[in-house]
C-alpha cells in the first residue's frame, strides 16, 4: 500500500508486533482500524540495511501508525 519511514524507536510487546529503529524503511502492506478508536496497526516487514537486521528482512507484523510517517 505505502512506504514509510520509522520516527523512533519501538520495542515490541510480544511476537504480533514488530521491532523497529528510527529511519528505518517500512513497507506498509494493510492499514487496520481498531473499533474503539484507539489508533490504527498496520501490518508492515521492514527493510532495513547492514547485515545485523538480516534476520528481519520480510518478516511481516503490526505496529502502531503513530510511529512512522508516510
Amino acid at each position: 500500500i505505502s512506504l514509510a519511514r520509522a520516527e523512533e524507536d519501538y520495542n515490541a510487546s510480544d511476537c504480533r508486533f514488530i521491532n523497529i529503529k528510527k529511519g528505518q524503511l517500512i513497507y506498509v502492506y494493510s492499514k487496520l482500524m481498531n473499533e474503539k478508536d484507539s489508533g490504527e496497526f498496520w501490518a508492515a516487514s521492514i527493510r532495513v540495511y547492514g547485515e545485523q537486521y538480516e534476520d528481519h528482512v520480510g518478516t511481516v507484523c503490526y505496529f502502531s501508525s503513530s510511529l512512522v510517517s508516510e
